[in-house]
């Protein structure tokens, strides 16, 4: 538990061609980073900061594009879920301020649990040249508890102007039942109806896709299964393909 919360809010540079492998950046360096490579990348469903960094590489990899990691672990909060933990926030904040500096798209991408968490980050700017990509989003009610984090979580689905896409798959349970994620049916809405009604209410700036095969763990499922592509959906979907945004889903050079 100690050693989670010493790197709360951390960040690391994955693949980033003048930097060593996974080092460790301080906010200027951060900022820097993000705004020649406009990929953040948050994570708070790896057991410590090893895996972190091995998940954000392979997402790097699989993408073809050096992101920056902001770190907050699985475990550290979970007897307090609903804290949105002040040293991580403080990082995110930092980094989405300096890249719209720059009047310029930028990619937000998060998965499980740490979907909700970059969603109220970015809420401070509600910005629509921001793309959140929320995989195998896991929020709600967990065990069955209702707290005030899940309300803030469907009233930033609701209310966001950020673009946000939600990607989950057809065989991940968990996501389902955590309620995170929500797809519409024939009557009413496979996951969370809550999430589902404030996606509806927000169409203009949140959407979703449902990939087969993968599970929620670890990424590699969903990558195996599609991932690429449903985040180059996403991009689509709001017009990004020509943008910053597009020239990371779609592992464009830099400088090209």
């Amino acid at each position: 538990m100690g050693y989670d919360t010493e790197h709360v809010g951390e960040m690391y540079a994955v693949n980033v061609p003048e930097r060593q492998t996974w080092d460790k950046l301080t906010v200027d360096e951060g900022k820097e980073i993000v705004s020649r490579y406009r990929w953040i990348y948050a994570n708070a469903s790896c057991k410590d900061l090893y895996e972190a960094k091995d998940e954000a590489t392979k997402l790097a990899n699989a993408v073809g594009r050096p992101l920056v990691l902001v770190y907050m672990p699985k475990n550290v909060f979970d007897g307090t879920r609903n804290e949105y933990p002040g040293q991580f926030h403080a990082s995110m904040h930092a980094l989405v301020e300096r890249a719209l500096a720059d009047k310029k798209e930028l990619l937000v991408a998060a998965r499980s649990y740490g979907v909700h968490q970059a969603l109220r980050a970015l809420r401070k700017f509600d910005s629509p040249l921001v793309l959140l990509i929320g995989i195998a989003p896991a929020f709600g009610a967990f065990g069955n508890v209702w707290s005030e984090n899940v309300e803030q979580y469907i009233d930033d689905v609701e209310h966001t102007r950020c673009r946000y896409f939600m990607i989950a798959s057809e065989d991940d349970g968990h996501t389902w039942r955590a309620g995170g994620a929500a797809a519409r049916k024939r009557v009413g809405y496979r996951g969370d109806n809550d999430v589902g009604r404030a996606m509806d209410r927000n169409s203009q700036n949140v959407d979703y896709y449902v990939l087969s095969g993968a599970n929620h763990y670890p990424i590699d499922e969903y990558i195996r299964h599609g991932l690429v592509e449903a985040m180059q959906k996403g991009a689509h979907h709001w017009g990004l393909d020509d943008t910053p945004i597009g020239d990371v889903v779609y592992g464009r050079p830099v400088g090209a």
